[in-house]
């Protein structure tokens, strides 16, 4: 959390030896459009890596750190003709019975492509990306579990997802995109 930005990442399953993560990152003093249409690579790149994972050493000593959060549920269902936009790239050919050519991938000769879409489907749920609604921890500095003797300093960390967002699905390792998308109206 900054002036601007609240971020959160959860890592996904490992498949494969690849993990994947969720990065969700939501504008606090702009309208959502507004942040991607100016946000670049770098600036996403530099929000992840300065992300802190919930480690002792990674909190301030002698003050306790309370973090609260909620990031929505939600379902994206997306579908895409890429015929359309393959077809404004300049690949035309493929999809004309008379003018393709396809036989480095089958005998053939008429063979040509009538049809190329795209769908996705990602859903955000108890089940799946589990957004607990407050962590806590002992010793480490976290909120619950002690009484104290003396006034302690509370910090708070609210990561509540309450405005549009968009979100990130990539290779932890790598940093290579998988998928992102935004979410504006959360179930």
């Amino acid at each position: 959390v900054d002036d601007s930005v609240k971020v959160f990442a959860k890592n996904l399953k490992e498949y494969d030896g690849t993990t994947l993560q969720y990065v969700a990152i939501m504008p606090t003093n702009e309208e959502l459009d507004s942040y991607i249409n100016k946000v670049k690579v770098t600036d996403i790149n530099r929000l992840i890596q300065n992300l802190k994972e919930i480690k002792p050493e990674n909190f301030k000593e002698g003050v306790v750190t309370k973090i609260t959060g909620f990031v929505p549920k939600f379902k994206f269902e997306y579908e895409l003709d890429l015929m359309k936009d393959l077809k404004e790239l300049g690949i035309k050919n493929v999809f004309d019975e008379g003018k393709a050519n396809l036989t480095n991938i089958s005998t053939n000769g008429n063979l040509f492509i009538n049809r190329a879409e795209h769908k996705a489907n990602i859903e955000l749920t108890q089940d799946g990306i589990k957004a607990s609604a407050a962590t806590t921890f002992g010793g480490a500095g976290a909120a619950g579990g002690f009484d104290y003797f003396y006034e302690v300093p509370v910090e708070e960390i609210d990561l509540t997802f309450d405005k549009p967002y968009m979100f990130i699905i990539r290779n932890k390792n790598t940093g290579e995109v998988w998928f992102t998308g935004t979410v504006y109206n959360p179930l």
